[in-house]
């Protein structure tokens, strides 16, 4: 037979949570996608005073004190540092605990408790699930193994995570010789049908995003040969540069030292010395009085 306390203590909490009714959250889960903003709604019902209400954010093993509203001595409102200006407190009175979330991250993905503080009852709380979803990006990426053989490796930058993964070359289907598993394939042996363009195509729950690789001759790494061939480019354009110089000097010394040149200045020469002649034979001329 349960004891008298026990049933005065059961008693006693049973009229504490019917006094205090539920408390409205609009469901257990929230589902937003990556970026969004979010309304995570929390009401009581209630005709007791209300001291305090208060957010917290479960993220796995941790718990943070996101949002406190204390109202014992006027009111008092603090947001924890890390979501300080992406949350706005909206409720127009003590009953109504209900934030905003604005530009949702991953880390913003976990369980939120909404805990009312009632005076003398103490603490009643609910929580709510909020999931982010996400298909962002995909990277397609080499990886050599120790013996030689090459992966392609799809990335997806999901949540939740990619489940189906999608392979294609140059548009087509993934030639023999190539190893599909799933995220990856491995090329054993590489051949010259294997080297062009692959395509992985990601998808998860919410929705699908594509990545690519060109696989060259001899090397993994295209970056590589992009960066050789602009180098081989910029070093074709110097040697270019200095041979047109050098080519246009050549024909100017050529035609400065050609013979029609050099015949053509002595007679200009010539020519100075018979007019500064002409011109020495005037002035003495000039200078002879006239004979009477």
């Amino acid at each position: 037979m349960p004891s008298f306390t026990a049933i005065l203590l059961l008693l006693t909490v049973r009229l504490n949570s019917a006094s205090a009714g539920p408390i409205k959250m609009n469901g257990k889960q929230i589902v937003r996608a990556l970026h969004d903003n979010v309304l995570l709604p929390c009401t009581i019902i209630t005709n007791k005073p209300i001291s305090q209400f208060m957010w917290k954010l479960m993220r796995g093993q941790q718990e943070l004190n996101i949002f406190t509203a204390d109202f014992r001595n006027g009111k008092h409102q603090h947001f924890d540092e890390k979501f300080d200006g992406r949350i706005t407190y909206v409720g127009q009175d003590h009953k109504n605990a209900s934030i905003y979330f604005k530009n949702l991250t991953l880390q913003d993905e976990g369980i939120y408790r909404c805990i009312f503080t009632l005076f003398p009852d103490g603490p009643f709380e609910e929580e709510i699930q909020l999931t982010l979803t996400d298909m962002s990006s995909v990277i397609v990426r080499p990886q050599k193994t120790e013996l030689g053989s090459l992966y392609l490796v799809c990335s997806a930058d999901a949540n939740p995570p990619a489940i189906k993964f999608i392979w294609t070359k140059d548009n087509g289907p993934i030639p023999e010789g190539v190893i599909i598993e799933n995220d990856r394939v491995k090329l054993i042996k590489l051949t010259p049908d294997l080297y062009g363009l692959y395509l992985c195509e990601a998808s998860n729950a919410v929705g699908a995003a594509s990545g690519s690789l060109y696989l060259f001759t001899g090397d993994h790494q295209p970056r590589k040969y992009i960066i050789l061939l602009i180098v081989i480019i910029l070093v074709l354009v110097f040697v270019i540069g200095i041979l047109s110089y050098c080519y246009h000097r050549k024909m100017q010394t050529n035609k400065e030292t050609s013979p029609e040149v050099m015949l053509r200045e002595p007679l200009q020469h010539q020519q100075r010395e018979s007019v500064e002649v002409d011109e020495v034979q005037v002035d003495e001329n000039e200078a002879d009085p006239p004979a009477n």
